[in-house]
């Protein structure tokens, strides 16, 4: 799983179009990691807030996540996007404030004590991230507050929120994969929402000043948010500071529309586009495949199987596993390489499943035009085998161990800790260290695999990306 990616199909414009599947494997090491944390206590305020606590005097920093349930499903398929420009927006009011007094300038100060801001979308939730100093705890938890759950959005903070996603999905693809992954989104989910997390050019150039507002004030509800702090903090202060600076705001609707009917047929989209260019193979015309299936997801108990499967095909590197070990695959793709060679890793990728409540587990291969149906058959097969062919003992052991280390790499960081605590809160999640999750890893079977196999893993998706003639 790439560490490196950013949080779970993020929505964050500063991180532009970077949305590989591979960002969706950080928020899965948030989410599991067997650390140890001070026992959270959490406690519920009278208009239905969450509050999430965790003393950690292992740092001098306060990490606080404030997330709310306004999902991927709540946006109009007209206003794919409108999630992201909100949460720009209301980042953009936040600083406008911070810049025009002195007693919320350390919140964009991230030197000498100072604050670090984050505004994000995921699938299941929006959020709002602070780290900075333990002391300035009382003075950003207002801020936070009134920023998320009462901004006064003008027209200029809507323009530049607009024109920053505008400019991050018009702009070209930062990974080459990025539009092939997408269109494989599309074809097993059968929504934008799903399939482009921060809208397309015509939805975000369509979306005015009026629909941020009354998103807003339908999703953006005390009701279904969670607010978690991790630090060296005193519980009970902390917890009648929360109470102070939220406790008084109306609770909104409690409740979510009925999710979308998901397309459940396989299909397969092909698309026109430019020359793709991976790796240092700059002047091939290469067609861009991915071939996934649903997988069990957040609150399905074969959940833990979804992400052992995906280390059993060799995780994201695919050099390990049993697509490294496809040697009909590497010679279908029929391009001028040998799989030994350091950058054939990045033409075939086993995908990391999601964290959401409808997960996929897919491979995406780069292949010469004329190879792309037999290349398609030989991934299918791959997700197929797992179940005719369930891992030995050795394999198994192997791949467990591969998804607990990843799960527990970036546990350390404060701002994971509360991350995580808010998440599992703010979803009905019991354990909110995530240590229930890598249990059922490591006890994860091959009789799992090959019966989670083959109750899902029958009807492929598939996209294509094709260049130009």
């Amino acid at each position: 799983m790439n560490a490196t990616a950013s949080r779970n199909e993020s929505c964050a414009v500063s991180r532009g179009r970077r949305r590989t599947a591979g960002a969706l494997s950080v928020l899965v090491a948030l989410l599991v990691s067997a650390a140890a944390l001070a026992a959270p206590t959490v406690t519920t305020l009278d208009n239905g807030l969450q509050v999430c606590l965790a003393e950690d005097n292992s740092t001098d920093l306060v990490a606080v996540a404030l997330l709310v349930e306004a999902t991927a499903d709540c946006e109009p398929d007209a206003k794919v996007g409108l999630r992201a420009v909100l949460q720009q927006a209301i980042r953009g009011g936040l600083n406008e404030r911070a810049q025009a007094g002195p007693d919320l300038a350390f919140l964009l100060d991230a030197q000498d004590g100072g604050g670090e801001l984050s505004a994000d979308c995921d699938w299941e939730y929006v959020t709002f991230g602070y780290l900075g100093a333990a002391d300035s705890l009382p003075a950003a938890l207002p801020a936070l507050a009134a920023a998320m759950f009462q901004p006064e959005l003008t027209e200029a903070q809507f323009t530049a929120a607009r024109d920053a996603v505008l400019a991050a999905v018009s702009g070209p693809a930062s990974a080459p994969a990025e539009s092939t992954i997408a269109l494989f989104r599309l074809a097993l989910l059968g929504r934008p929402s799903r399939a482009y997390p921060l809208g397309t050019p015509e939805t975000v150039g369509g979306l005015s000043l009026a629909d941020l507002n009354a998103f807003h004030r339908r999703f953006y509800a005390p009701a279904r948010a969670t607010l978690a702090v991790v630090g060296p903090i005193d519980l009970p202060q902390t917890r009648q500071l929360a109470a102070r600076c939220f406790g008084s705001l109306p609770a909104g609707d409690r409740t979510l529309p009925d999710p979308p009917d998901m397309a459940s047929a396989p299909q397969v989209r092909v698309a026109e586009n430019a020359e793709l260019t991976p790796g240092d193979h700059r002047h091939a015309d290469i067609a861009s495949l991915v071939v996934g299936v649903p997988a069990p997801g957040l609150g399905d108990p074969d959940q833990a199987v979804s992400y052992v499967a995906h280390a059993l095909l060799g995780g994201e590197t695919a050099t390990e596993g049993r697509v490294g070990q496809d040697d009909r695959l590497w010679e279908t793709l029929g391009l001028p390489f040998s799989k030994a060679d350091a950058q054939s890793r990045k033409f075939v990728e086993s995908l990391a499943p999601p964290l959401s409540r409808r997960s996929h587990l897919a491979i995406h291969a780069y292949a010469a035009p004329r190879q792309s149906e037999a290349v398609k058959e030989a991934l299918r097969d791959q997700l197929q085998r797992l179940a005719t062919d369930p891992p030995g003992d050795k394999e198994l052991q192997a791949a467990k161990q591969y998804v607990e280390g990843h799960l527990s790499a970036l546990y350390d960081r404060p701002a994971n800790r509360a991350l995580l605590m808010a998440r599992a809160c703010l979803l009905g999640q019991a354990d909110l260290t995530g240590d229930a999750l890598t249990r059922q890893v490591l006890g994860v079977t091959p009789q799992d695999v090959q019966r989670v196999a083959k109750a899902w893993f029958a009807q492929p998706s598939v996209a294509l990306e094709l260049p130009q003639p």
